[in-house]
C-alpha cells in the first residue's frame, strides 16, 4: 500500500493510557484506523500483524537538510537522551 494511504495509530489508544512511543505505533490504512477507533486491539478484534518495536537504526525518512521536513516526528527521532540535539 503507497505511503500516502497509510497513518499513524496508537495501539493503547492515548485516551486510555497509550504513549506515543515506538513499541505503541503501527502503520495503519485510514480504513482499518477509523474501523478500530478509540478501542483496545481485543475490543475491535484488530491486533498489529508484527509487534510494534522501536528501531535499531535511526531513521532519516522525513528528515530535511536543515532539520525535520515534518514536525510529527520530532517525537520519534528526539526522544530522551536526544533531547539536545533539537536546538542543534
Amino acid at each position: 500500500m503507497p505511503e500516502t494511504q497509510l497513518n499513524l495509530d496508537h495501539v493503547l489508544p492515548r485516551d486510555k493510557g497509550g504513549r506515543t512511543t515506538w513499541e505503541n505505533i503501527v502503520t495503519s490504512c485510514f480504513r482499518c484506523n477509523t474501523r478500530k477507533g478509540n478501542k483496545l486491539p481485543q475490543e475491535a478484534n484488530m491486533h498489529p500483524q508484527i509487534k510494534p518495536f522501536a528501531p535499531r537504526w535511526r531513521p532519516l525518512f522525513g528528515m530535511a537538510e536543515n532539520g525535520l521536513a515534518d514536525e510529527s516526528w520530532e517525537h520519534f527521532l528526539y526522544s530522551g537522551k536526544d533531547e539536545t540535539r533539537r536546538s542543534a
